[in-house]
């Protein structure tokens, strides 16, 4: 947690957008900000946009899958951070409302340009696809590692990079590739 916050004080120092994907594992408790984990990650979310993906319960439309089939739904896979992946499925509106919002929330224009250091065979980078589909915005696809942004050697700013846990203290570390 202290990467999240410390991370999350870094971006609102500066105006930059910041998106943390935080896999916790369960889809138990109450999910509308009333937990003792919500509310504080409520508190970070004042300089950066928290996202909690809930575990691995296949029952429930958590995660997406890789196409983009027909129909209102989309099959996916659970990651397996937390056991077995599982199929799930998720609503396709219930995902491009929700990168409506993150793109109004951080200025996400078809000028800005995204930066996809996640697997797009997981929620987080199918995430960052849609937030560019929905904006027209322009994307950079990095093979996915704990070394985010390593070797971005261009002038261009990035407009939302969005890391897990494991990403965020490498660039905690390497405040270069944060300016």
């Amino acid at each position: 947690m202290d990467d999240v916050i410390n991370y999350a004080e870094k971006s609102g120092a500066e105006p930059k957008p910041c998106v943390v994907n935080l896999s916790l594992g369960s889809n138990l408790g109450p999910h509308d900000s009333t937990s003792l984990m919500n509310r504080f990650l409520s508190e970070c979310g004042k300089d950066a946009i928290v996202c909690v993906a809930a575990g691995n319960e296949a029952d429930y439309p958590v995660a997406l899958t890789k196409t983009f089939a027909d129909g209102d739904t989309i099959v996916a896979h659970t990651s397996g951070s937390t056991g077995t992946p599982k199929e799930i499925h998720l609503r396709k509106s219930d995902m491009r409302a929700s990168a409506r919002l993150t793109n109004e929330r951080f200025g996400i224009t078809a000028e800005s340009l995204l930066y996809l250091c996640l697997s797009p065979d997981y929620i987080a980078g199918k995430m960052m696809l849609v937030r560019a589909i929905e904006a027209d915005a322009e994307i950079v696809e990095q093979k996915p590692s704990n070394e985010p942004m390593a070797g971005y050697d261009s002038n261009r700013r990035v407009s939302l990079l969005a890391v897990v846990p494991s990403q965020l203290g490498y660039l905690i570390n390497h405040p270069e590739y944060l300016s």
